[in-house]
């Protein structure tokens, strides 16, 4: 063992390693003459006066309690949440071996929300219900999302004497309808969601909708099939890109073995970026470690860390929404020396199967939207996100896409059609209709089918 400089910690190999960056030392070095030299770098670093002078990185002023908004009290932040773990416990086990899962239950919510606003009754009562905010109604979970939507806007940050957004933050909604909505849905859609009517034309017009909202991050939410066989989609897409309070620096990053899930194959060597910290907020739960990464402007990224023997997908099914309640009050500021994953990942998933099963209707009236859907079914629930991770911070999107069709059909007649059953030899002819010029006539003997 030798020291950090000036501040008497034991000093390993790995933590050597992590001050000297990149640099290399050779495997055959005489365990002896390892230790003379970290001791004789003690020794000649002993004078030093403070951290700051030896690595960049002056001790942060003691973090004090963050003080929440009224809003965090809100069925909408706490049904936010419950539903988030609720859905991630949902799809957990069903994600094959060594996968990434990744959600945006805000995103989900604000498409389940706008399906909401568009039925009533039983059938609203039940969309309110698997998003968690129990007995609010639908006037109070409008007003508090919009108040979100609000508080949701970043920061004016002031760097190199320029102000600009502390963070990238975008949320939109849009409603596609092949018929022309209620004005009333519309109009409680723009003011709370400010969500945009449009009227449902091709796939590429919603792709490209989600491409420009998610700065090209996620750029095919919608097939062709979505489009030809539903009568109303609802939409809604986020994007996030923050720095990091405390950027990590690049030269600190190298690899490391990175061990891969259980039923994976063995370890791949991955880039890791490392930062030391005094006063990084840190929790312990009774099976996970955890610690929260400030970026500027008010958001930050919560890791949390099984125990040895834990597997994540276990860890997801022990953290409740009041343990993580728990946790997140429960961050204390502590000396941590943190090595993180540099990575990107994206993730795609059809969620109908889940939300059905924690309570959202797949059928209701949605004769709020228009008269023409008061039988509407949920068809299809696509859901795709986005994350990378890297020095500077990270940067994250998400698009959610509810598609339905519905309608009560043609009337029926008052007198029974004829039947007219095309079932032997027949004759067919092309004509203009307005000069009666026949383009095409024919016999039809044996009508081949299509290959």
């Amino acid at each position: 063992y030798g020291f950090y400089p000036c501040l008497a910690k034991p000093l390993t190999y790995r933590k050597l390693k992590f001050i000297m960056g990149n640099v290399k030392i050779p495997g055959t070095l005489p365990r002896s003459a390892f230790i003379c030299a970290v001791f004789l770098c003690a020794m000649l670093q002993a004078g030093c006066p403070s951290r700051e002078d030896k690595t960049g990185m002056p001790d942060l002023p003691n973090l004090t309690p963050i003080a929440m908004h009224p809003l965090s009290k809100s069925p909408v932040v706490s049904g936010n949440t419950a539903f988030g773990i609720a859905l991630l416990q949902k799809l957990a086990p069903e994600s094959e071996t060594g996968t990434n899962l990744f959600l945006s239950p805000y995103s989900v919510s604000q498409a389940v929300l706008l399906a909401a606003n568009g039925t009533t009754g039983a059938t609203r009562t039940a969309y309110l219900d698997s998003l968690q905010v129990g007995s609010a109604p639908l006037k109070s979970v409008n007003d508090d999302s919009r108040l979100l939507t609000g508080l949701l806007r970043p920061p004016s940050d002031t760097e190199n004497g320029k102000a600009s957004p502390a963070y990238e933050w975008t949320v939109a909604n849009a409603i596609w309808s092949r018929y022309e909505p209620k004005q009333g849905y519309v109009d409680a859609c723009a003011d709370f969601y400010a969500a945009d009517a449009k009227p449902i034309t091709t796939a590429d017009a919603i792709n490209d909708w989600a491409g420009k909202k998610t700065r090209g991050r996620i750029t095919q939410i919608a097939t062709r099939e979505h489009v030809e066989y539903s009568d109303l989609i609802l939409t809604n897409a986020v994007y996030f890109k923050g720095h990091w309070i405390s950027p990590f620096a690049a030269e600190s990053t190298f690899d490391e073995p990175f061990y891969l899930t259980q039923g994976a194959a063995g370890t791949r060597e991955q880039p890791f970026m490392h930062r030391e910290d005094r006063q990084m907020r840190w929790y312990a739960g009774s099976d996970y470690e955890a610690v929260s990464l400030p970026y500027r402007g008010g958001m930050s990224m919560i890791v949390l860390l099984p125990q040895s023997g834990v597997t994540a997908n276990a860890l997801v099914g022990s953290v409740s929404s009041a343990e993580w309640q728990t946790m997140m009050r429960g961050f204390r500021p502590t000396w941590i020396a943190l090595s993180l994953p540099k990575f990107e990942i994206r993730y795609a998933e059809e969620l109908l199967g889940s939300l059905k099963s924690l309570g959202m209707p797949v059928q209701g009236d949605f004769s709020t939207v228009s008269d023409r859907l008061k039988k509407t079914a949920i068809n299809a629930v696509v859901h795709k996100t986005f994350l990378r991770v890297d020095e500077k911070g990270s940067e994250a999107a998400a698009v959610t896409m509810m598609a339905a069709a519905g309608g009560p059909g043609p009337p029926e007649p008052v007198e029974k059609p004829r039947p007219f059953v095309v079932n032997r030899p027949f004759l067919c002819a092309i004509v203009h209709d307005t000069t009666g010029t026949v383009l095409f006539l024919g016999v039809i003997n044996d009508p081949k089918a299509i290959p």
